[in-house]
């Protein structure tokens, strides 16, 4: 036993790759292991500790600090003699092989950004009503997480991002009362086939479901904001929105918001699609619409607005009277393989391909600029002619 160290500084095991057992308990008035602060970067005590097994801490740590077991892709169990409040910045980021933590009976407050992220054998996450600060991304990437239950009382903190890429995903239990959904909460959940919205639910953000498989989704009359690309890449998605919502649905089954925005058409829609004057259109309001063969745009439209066919999967002739050119992000991350930019194009903004699946792009002869980064990023683009 020891009775007088009371601290670690920071990185104080850092790397030590023949670690395979750490027991602390013996330090029995250790109360800091690297920082008193969940987000102070740099202090990473037990980081890159690659063959670390297991770990015992003793009573008086309740904080673990940025980075505390980051990349220890062999931990298994972290045991605590007292009462872990707080978990930093990427504490346990990476660890693959972490099944659980906290142990039974032991409460943490504070979750910071990253603080699980690809801690891929988590099965099951409680959000407790105890918990009064969450940061975004706090599992994301956990692909063997099975199952999400959010308590009453914990819908009010910081849920954006949560659950991004928890490929393994398949059981979500949401609060009676939740009134918001955040961006991003779910994206990337692809086995997440069905999902129970609350019935006093307000807003569902930005791409909160984007990339999932879910299907029969019914809106409450109760939703007064879905947010750009909220449920884009679902291909099996059908949306029931009840006579009363404040949401319109179209003859081809798009759906408007109150104001006559586009803000999302059936995956499935084929042949050709005309806007008409006065309607606006939303963010990745074609995303996933892959047969497609022509759009018709509005007279009033000079240029295809930023991110408006977005996550398109087909490359459909797109025609309008006094278009010129395509705006900033207009076709990012496309689906489409190849594409032949129209012949009223004179000019095509930043980002407007960036992302896409393009192998092939023809440029025509009377495009007088293109903005930066207008086709970055597309990793299969290996052909292009003007």
């Amino acid at each position: 036993e020891n009775m007088t160290l009371k601290a670690f500084g920071t990185q104080v095991l850092y790397r030590c790759s023949s670690l395979k057992y750490l027991d602390l308990r013996p330090l029995l008035n250790l109360e800091n292991i690297g920082s008193t602060s969940v987000s102070s970067g740099g202090t990473c005590p037990f980081t890159d500790c690659s063959v670390l097994e297991e770990a015992w801490l003793p009573a008086k740590v309740s904080l673990l600090p940025f980075g505390t077991f980051q990349n220890c892709f062999s931990l298994k169990a972290v045991h605590t003699e007292g009462v872990i409040k707080q978990v930093g910045i990427n504490a346990f980021y990476g660890c693959a092989l972490l099944e659980s933590f906290p142990e039974d009976g032991v409460t943490v407050t504070n979750l910071q950004s990253g603080a699980f992220s690809g801690c891929s054998s988590l099965k099951k996450i409680v959000l407790s009503s105890k918990i009064k600060t969450l940061s975004r991304s706090a599992f994301k990437g956990c692909t063997g997480l099975e199952e999400v239950v959010i308590e009453e009382g914990a819908d009010n903190l910081n849920l954006a991002s949560l659950f991004v890429d928890c490929t393994g995903l398949r059981k979500v239990t949401l609060p009676k009362l939740m009134t918001n959904i955040p961006k991003n909460m779910f994206e990337g959940c692809t086995s997440l086939t069905e999902i129970n919205i609350p019935e006093n639910l307000v807003s569902i953000g930005t791409m909160a479901f984007a990339y999932t498989n879910l299907g029969r989704v019914e809106i409450p009359t109760s939703l007064e904001t879905l947010g750009t690309g909220a449920f884009v890449g679902c291909p099996n998605l059908e949306l029931v929105i009840p006579a009363d919502s404040s949401f319109v649905v179209g003859p081809k089954g798009e759906i408007y918001d109150a104001s006559m925005t586009l803000l999302m058409l059936p995956a499935d829609l084929s042949g050709e699609y005309t806007i008409s004057e006065g309607i606006g259109v939303g963010s990745y309001a074609f995303a996933g619409c892959s047969k497609l063969t022509k759009i018709n745009l509005p007279d009033s439209m000079t240029e295809i607005p930023a991110y408006m066919f977005a996550g398109i999967a087909c490359a459909p002739e797109i025609v309008g009277k006094n278009l010129t050119g395509i705006g900033d992000y207009a076709f990012y991350k496309a689906k489409f393989t190849s594409f032949t930019i129209p012949a009223w194009v004179e000019t095509i903004g930043s980002r407007a391909f960036s992302y896409s699946l393009l192998e092939k792009i023809s440029i025509p002869a009377n495009v007088t600029s293109i903005g930066g980064y207008a086709f970055g990023y597309c990793d299969n683009l290996y052909r292009g002619s003007c």
